[in-house]
This record gives C-alpha cells, sequence and structure tokens, in this order.
C-alpha cells in the first residue's frame, strides 16, 4: 500500500476511488468515487477487481487505512493507495 497525500489524488479516476465513510457523510462533502461504506465491502469485491488501482479515502485516514489493507489481500494484483491524511476539511 502507497500513501499519498490530498495533491496525488487528483491523478486518480472517480471509478479508482474508494470512499469508504457512511453514506451520511459521503452526501455532506465527497472529491468523487464510488462511495462503499468499510462495512459493505465484501459486497464490492468482484466489481473492484476491474481497476488497474485503487485509493481508499475516508474523513480521516483512519477507516480507509484499515480497509487499504483488507484489499491488498483481497486484490493482491491491484496496486492500492491509501489518502493519508483524509478529508477532513
Amino acid at each position: 500500500m502507497k500513501e499519498i497525500s490530498k495533491e496525488e489524488l487528483k491523478d486518480f479516476k472517480d471509478s479508482e476511488i474508494v470512499d469508504v465513510r457512511e453514506k451520511i457523510e459521503f452526501s455532506n462533502y465527497n472529491v468523487g468515487g464510488r462511495n462503499i461504506p468499510a462495512h459493505e465491502l465484501n459486497y464490492y469485491i468482484e466489481d473492484l477487481k476491474k481497476e488497474e488501482k485503487l485509493v481508499v479515502v475516508c474523513s480521516n485516514g483512519m477507516r480507509s487505512s484499515i480497509v487499504a489493507r483488507v484489499l491488498e489481500k483481497k486484490l493482491a494484483t491491484i496496486p492500492i493507495f491509501h489518502l493519508t491524511e483524509g478529508l477532513a476539511l
């Protein structure tokens, strides 16, 4: 897993961004991408396998760090990135 900054996030397409916050958090503020709450991740694994790379984001970097490590194991052939400081305003 590679950690990235908010500046580097601009280099990713919407389909590659996975926002693991809850739906209400995503609706209040987001940077695009897909909203897949952490507890629903297993339902989307097959769909995520279609991407060449993924960046995982959340509000402060805690949830996304955990989810990024899980995705590294479940999607071993896909590069996984983690927005280290989160999306907090």
